[in-house]
């Protein structure tokens, strides 16, 4: 966040790159002056300002301060209060209230309206805390620091019970009756026709383009060869989006170190597809697998960038050819849209996340093995325990299934 010239009368996030895209009108009062909000939203987030993903994040962690702040001076009718004067002893029954009247706490059930709201502004609170003790030291103010240190074991003392148990609570009842719905393989064949046939039709035009007819095929081949890489990998839809060209540029076959331990089946499997490796959820290496369609699209994608729009410096594979060229396409995004357009039974249940599970419940079905169960686990990024945790189904499916 940072502060306009003259005297400060306009706010602007640190993480918007534009002047024009500035805080909300109801919250600029709140941050105006208030250098300790600045310092939540930036020390704590050091470690993620290099993803330019993560800065609506970082956004959102300021507006969510500023709600609280705007909060605690209507029900302590301080309207000029700073948020380093609540952060206080005397002052975390206000803060609880305020967190309450927010997330909208219903007294009679004791359940939150938006739970997982509780829950950050509780992450964001002793932050700010932290960072005033951080400040309070470097200035010699001992007694600050004081104050500050006692405020944060209050809060580890009485926050979990006046606030977190009842956010937690109401997230796992709302899970607990959920019903999974998961893509049918109708709908994942039917789509993954679909995109190999626009990836070819794409390729074609995109070969015969000239000019200004490069941008908009362009775009349509870089969108078809993401949803086609998220489809055949089951991979999380953000570590395909983030993919580098220099990762790229890396791809080759599987070598055959144990071809004399493989079947022919499965030497033939290693000739023909081609494999490189990118960062996957917690910063896990995950290999991504190139069929030979895909290998084409994506060296058509790089040899045209330039002419498409893409900026020089943009070191993304699936990048963008608008907005002066800059960042890359959301998976997500364009998973949902294919979807849509192709007109399954059930487009909604065409998400990243749902298609890992597709494939955990797939290999329950299957009952494979442990060693068999914990390659998988390590292909899709995670470990074992996770996958049986998060991924699989309920046993009441296989037991359905099983006995169907």
């Amino acid at each position: 966040m940072r502060l306009a010239a003259g005297n400060g009368t306009k706010h602007f996030c640190f993480y918007y790159d534009v002047p024009q895209a500035k805080l909300p009108r109801h919250l600029q009062s709140c941050h105006k002056e208030e250098r300790e909000v600045i310092k939540i939203a930036c020390e704590p987030n050091a470690s993620v300002r290099h993803d330019v993903d993560q800065h609506g994040y970082i956004r959102n962690r300021f507006h969510e301060l500023g709600r609280l702040v705007i909060q605690l001076r209507k029900n302590t009718q301080q309207p000029n209060a700073s948020l380093e004067s609540f952060v206080h002893l005397h002052h975390l029954s206000d803060i609880v209230k305020a967190v309450h009247d927010i997330a909208g706490f219903r007294e009679d059930k004791q359940l939150y309206d938006v739970p997982s709201l509780a829950l950050k502004i509780g992450y964001s609170v002793k932050k700010c805390a932290l960072v005033l003790k951080g400040i309070a030291l470097e200035s010699g103010q001992k007694h600050k620091a004081t104050c500050a240190e006692e405020f944060l074991q209050l809060c580890e003392l009485k926050w979990k019970d006046l606030v977190s148990t009842h956010a937690h609570r109401t997230l796992y009842q709302g899970k607990c009756n959920k019903v999974a719905i998961l893509p049918t393989n109708a709908d994942v064949v039917h789509l993954s026709l679909f995109l190999h046939e626009a990836g070819n039709r794409e390729l074609q035009l995109l070969q015969g383009a000239r000019g200004r007819q490069i941008r908009p095929v362009w775009q349509k081949l870089n969108e078809v060869s993401l949803c086609y890489l998220i489809m055949f990998n089951r991979r999380r839809q953000g570590e395909i989006s983030k993919m580098k060209l220099e990762d790229f540029h890396k791809h080759s076959t599987t070598k055959l170190e144990g071809e004399c331990l493989l079947s022919d089946l499965e030497c033939q499997l290693c000739k023909m597809f081609r494999v490189f490796k990118i960062v996957g959820k917690r910063g896990k290496t995950v290999p991504v697998l190139l069929s030979n369609e895909a290998v084409a699209w994506l060296n058509a994608l790089v040899a045209t960038r330039h002419e498409a729009g893409v900026a020089q410096d943009n070191d993304f594979l699936c990048a963008w050819c608008c907005y002066d060229g800059r960042g890359h396409i959301r998976g997500s995004h364009c998973l949902r849209a294919y979807a849509a357009k192709v007109g399954l039974d059930n487009a909604s249940s065409i998400r990243s996340t749902k298609l890992c599970k597709h494939v955990a419940t797939a290999s329950q079905i299957l009952a494979l093995k442990e060693h068999q169960l914990e390659t998988l686990a390590n292909y899709m990024g995670h470990d074992l325990r996770v996958h049986r945790e998060y991924y699989q189904l309920p046993d009441r499916v296989q037991r359905d299934t099983k006995l169907s």
